[in-house]
């Protein structure tokens, strides 16, 4: 603890330095005189000048410092209640609580001569401080401590803060002049010398934050919003794949961190109720989500009403079982022994632990913690999502502990039905009051939203009209179509009972366990069972004739767990099942009584057979084979017949010697699945309607001279393929090809091989990935990820046309060093990102073509070739290239370019017109100015604000995400005269990884100017 309070201790002196030093520059800065003359150029730029070694302090403290200290709030709102409570900030706390940001406002408080300690923890438990400074701020003593407050938390803890000037000029509240100045003087008199001059600093340092004007705003609504979404860009409230099915959650989140904010710093336990489908598991996702990073120890218990059955008689081993799952889950380890019921407190006694307990449905789930608390350490959170309120009474938890959750809005459950109808937030034209029939019909449960809109997708307006009767019958019964996802089961199942009950001949469909069992075990089926679906943990015996007399069984279906047993096999299995479900299938030969002529799905992973049937069998609607797993299966039957045949899953079946080329015949297949067949040695003869092929871990040796016949192909996949010898070139031939992955080492067999790239793969100093997008507004895209040398492997597979068409190339990779020779002749290259190559040492000649180079974080890049930037619209960003020797630097100093972004400490002495304000004006030569002229910028940035630094980790939308903007005008004065010379907006690379340095950049601007 001495090491990392001296470590804070250091980073806090280092931030006053530099602080100390940027005052100094500032004023050094305001002392010197303007330059005047009767031809100048002004160049004005709209943006924040940014101070770099204030930017390194800042971020490697926050991070820490973050890491020690506990929000109580997100925003801490400083501002003058009479200029502006009943006006501007009222909208302003309504449009940030509507975005479920918590906002900390004094109302409360009882005023006194200072500020007290609970207004100073407020101020220090607020992730961000907006100060609002109107015209009679600086009349309140009170305002004025808090933001001397302030500004030491945003010195001490880089606390952000943001400044909104409310009809004020900044300038006044800088310089203390103007009205505000009379206000300021005012208060400041009978004050101490200290006081004032701690004031007097706040104010400046204030007034030098870039902030929000209301008077350069069209209106106080577009204020208030740009306000709000930036609080939320800093809050890190992007948007995310917990939300995106979910209108509204984040308002219904704060409201659950607000009673747990209440709690006392022991245990703290919330319970969260509401019925099926309104979204409880969702919102404690996003809960365990936004909570787990500040827990070492921390689980999310899913859905334990179905994981762990209502026991019967003596449940002393469940709560035993239930104590050793929950602690190896948390503890993550494999296997840890449970004795007795005290287990759990004596191994989480201490430890600060985030639980999550999901669907409790039954009071022997929670008795052992209602009986003592503090089974586990102060601070852990407990967070129960149940459909029973009275459970959670039980529990002993209190109004303060139970949220129950909100059923949407009208105009949210309008959202989120047309979210999944229409792909958007409102209906299509045409659609609106239907849309709206439709959301009243379902309900206000999200999940029957969700299920309607998915229903009614794609329909056209007809056949809306046409469905509608049919959603209102549906909508008239008892048990709403909103609850179908268990209810609507449960209704069928009792309707089937009553119908059978009624009428014995009428067909059945079987689902309960001891009538299966007894149907299955003593051979009492008939032939009106057209349909059996069994979910049980018992142990199911079937009878050597079992099937013998349900000669009208379609569906057979037994659940994944369910355990089967056949002692003698066989006889038959009946000739009309359409579906066959049957995962760890006991039987070792097939039942020789089988056509199969109706069969569409036919799923059997992991079972025993060594060979399905012999011989052919007609099937002509099979859809979809999954073996999957089935260790001892050696050979496929032959499927010559199998026309229909769509999906081939073959995975890990061992054993499996070859391939029957009889699929030859399936030209309507388009996944084949057969990794971990290591015993396959050939490329698989496919028909070329393949979309999908996973070849991993097989012992193929040869991708072959015919893959370009395989024209639909988008996936290959051969992780693992260590005997891999050759590769066609005509790979390059596949124009439909997205993916194509070639990794041998570092692969771990991982089922969705189509793994992201981040910093955990750099360890594999070979891997490296390379993405291609081109096509109409480059939505293309080919990827490959590959372990094998990256100039033998490139340009063997980049395909043809990004040889000729205009693409944008992402490479990525630990062990680039130059970049590949094949790249020079992409004549079309538009964009390179090399980012993060963080060996890359030489950047080697590029296309002409090229507008764009990204070669951010490439730390050991030391050369770059002079033929590579001859574009004068090119753009470059070599932020964090440290090591850039002053040969590379200088060239990118004069080379032509649109700008470029660089690290270094200081303006090149070359730039002689200097300022430290967001305009500079220059004396130009006495001759007239010509009517075009170039001149080059360079500006040094100082802080970037944290949210510029945090763009998510989807390398999908990072193009997107990774933006920002500088925006700049150009007058010319002449004679008198001021004339516009006009303006641009330049798009530019955010500034990533806060704990580097951040380079400054230059850009260089065409413009003409007029006489």
């Amino acid at each position: 603890m001495g090491s990392e309070s001296d470590s804070i201790e250091e980073k806090a002196a280092a931030r006053k330095e530099a602080l100390r030093a940027l005052r100094a520059a500032q004023e050094l800065s305001e002392s010197k005189e303007e330059g005047d003359g009767d031809d100048v150029a002004v160049v004005e730029e709209d943006f924040v000048i940014l101070f770099f070694l204030l930017l390194t302090v800042m971020m490697a403290s926050s991070s820490s410092s973050s890491l020690a200290r506990s929000w109580l709030y997100h925003v801490f709102l400083s501002f003058r209640g009479e200029d502006v409570r009943k006006t501007f900030l009222s909208h302003v706390l309504e449009k940030l609580e509507n975005k479920g940001i918590n906002v900390f406002i004094d109302n409360e408080i009882e005023r006194g001569e200072s500020v007290g300690p609970e207004l100073v923890k407020a101020i220090r438990h607020s992730r961000v401080a907006v100060v609002l400074l109107s015209r009679n701020y600086a009349s309140s003593s009170w305002c004025l401590d808090e933001l001397v407050e302030i500004m030491k938390c945003r010195e001490e803890f880089g606390q952000t803060v943001m400044t909104i000037f409310y009809q004020v000029d900044p300038s006044d509240v800088r310089k203390q002049t103007g009205d505000f100045g009379k206000a300021f003087e005012k208060t400041c008199v009978g004050k101490t010398e200290e006081v004032k001059q701690a004031w007097r600093q706040a104010l400046k340092d204030v007034a030098g934050i870039a902030g929000y004007h209301s008077s350069n705003c069209g209106n106080e609504a577009d204020l208030i919003n740009k306000v709000a979404s930036d609080v939320m860009v800093v809050l890190g409230f992007t948007p995310s794949k917990d939300f995106d099915d979910f209108v509204g959650i984040e308002a219904r989140i704060m409201e659950i961190k607000s009673k747990l904010i209440l709690q006392s710093e022991e245990v703290k336990v919330i319970g969260i109720f509401g019925p099926a489908g309104i979204g409880k598991t969702t919102t404690a996702r996003v809960l365990y989500k936004q909570l787990s990073t500040d827990f070492q120890f921390s689980t999310f218990l899913e859905d334990i009403r179905g994981s762990y059955k209502k026991p019967c008689g003596n449940d002393y081993q469940l709560k035993l079982h239930f104590q050793k799952n929950l602690l190896c889950q948390i503890l993550n380890r494999k296997n840890i022994e449970v004795h007795h019921l005290g287990g759990a407190q004596e191994m989480l006694g201490d430890k600060k632990v985030l639980l999550v307990l999901d669907e409790v449905d039954n009071w022997w789930q929670l008795e052992e913690m209602a009986k003592q608390r503090r089974w586990v350490g102060p601070g852990s959170i407990i967070i129960i999502t149940t459909e029973d309120r009275k459970l959670l009474k039980a529990f002993g938890l209190g109004i303060d502990h139970i949220y129950k959750m909100k059923y949407p809005t009208s105009d949210e459950s309008l959202q989120i039905f047309c979210q999944h109808a229409f792909g958007q937030n409102y209906p299509d034209d045409g659609f609106e009051s239907l849309a709206r029939e439709v959301t009243w019909l379902a309900g206000d449960l999200p999940l029957g939203l969700r299920v309607m809109g998915s229903y009614l997708r794609a329909m056209s307006r007809d056949e809306w009209i046409e469905a509608l009767p049919w959603l209102r019958l549906i909508a008239s019964k008892d048990y709403g179509f909103i609850y179908m996802h268990r209810l609507l089961e449960q209704m069928g199942r009792e309707i089937v009972k009553k119908q059978a009950m009624e009428n014995p001949a009428a067909p059945k469909f079987l689902t309960d366990t001891k009538e299966i069992s007894d149907v299955l075990d003593e051979d009492t089926a008939t032939g009106n069972v057209v349909g059996i679906m069994l979910c049980t943990s018992q142990k199911i015996q079937i009878n050597k004739s079992a099937f013998q007399g349900m000669n009208n069984l379609q569906f057979l279906y037994f659940a994944p767990d369910t355990t089967t047993c056949t002692l003698e096999g066989l006889d038959c299995l009946p000739d009309k099942l359409i579906l066959l479900h049957w995962p760890e299938c006991p039987l070792r030969v097939w039942p020789s009584k089988f056509s199969g002529k109706f069969l569409v799905e036919l799923i059997m992973p992991c079972s025993e057979f060594e060979l399905l049937w012999e011989g052919i069998k007609p099937l002509p609607c099979l859809k979809k084979l999954n073996l999957s797993s089935s260790q001892n299966l050696k050979k496929i039957p032959d499927l010559s017949k199998a026309t229909s045949l769509e999906e081939l899953c073959l995975q890990e079946c061992v054993s499996l010697l070859e391939l029957t080329s009889s699929f030859r015949n399936a030209t309507k297949l388009y996944r084949l699945d057969i990794s971990g067949c290591k015993k396959i040695k050939d490329f698989p003869n496919v028909p070329d309607s393949i979309i999908e092929l996973d070849l991993c871990k097989t012992g193929i040796k040869e991708v072959p001279p015919w893959i370009d016949n395989l024209f639909r192909l988008r996936k290959l996949i051969m992780n693992g393929c260590k005997k891999l010898k050759t590769i066609s070139p005509n790979i390059s031939k596949l124009e439909n090809l997205e993916f194509l992955a070639l990794r041998n080492y570092g692969y771990c067999g991982v089922h969705n091989h189509e793994e992201k790239y981040d910093d955990g793969l750099y360890m594999y100093v070979n891997l490296f990935e390379a993405i291609i997008e081109w096509g109409p507004d480059f939505k293309r895209r080919w990827r490959l990820q590959s372990d094998l040398e990256v100039d033998y492997i490139l340009p063997i597979c980049l395909p043809e046309k990004a040889f000729t068409s205009p693409i944008s190339l992402r490479l990525r990779g630990y062990g680039i060093k130059t970049i590949p020779d094949c790249i020079t002749r992409l004549s079309g290259l538009i964009k390179l990102e090399v980012g993060e190559c963080r060996e890359l040492v030489e950047i080697t000649p590029l296309p002409d073509s090229l507008l764009y180079l990204d070669a951010q974080g490439c730390e050991s890049l030391k050369r770059i070739d002079s033929s590579s930037f001859q574009n004068p619209e090119i753009c470059m960003n070599f932020a964090y290239c440290i090591n850039l020797k002053q040969k590379a630097r200088k060239l990118i100093q004069t080379s032509a370019c649109k700008y470029a972004v660089l690290p270094g400490e200081e303006v090149p002495a070359h730039f002689t017109h200097r300022a430290s304000s967001s305009s500079l004006t220059i004396t130009s030569t006495p001759r007239p100015l010509t009517s075009s002229f170039r001149f080059k910028a360079c500006i040094l940035l100082s802080t970037v604000y944290d949210h510029l630094g945090d763009t998510g980790d989807d390398d999908e939308k990072e193009g997107e995400n990774s933006l920002t903007s500088m925006s700049y005008s150009v007058r010319a004065k002449q004679n008198g005269l001021t004339v516009g010379c006009g303006s641009n907006q330049l798009l530019m690379p955010a500034l990533y990884r806060p704990f580097r340095r951040i380079a400054p950049y230059r850009k260089r601007h065409k413009h003409r100017s007029k006489q």
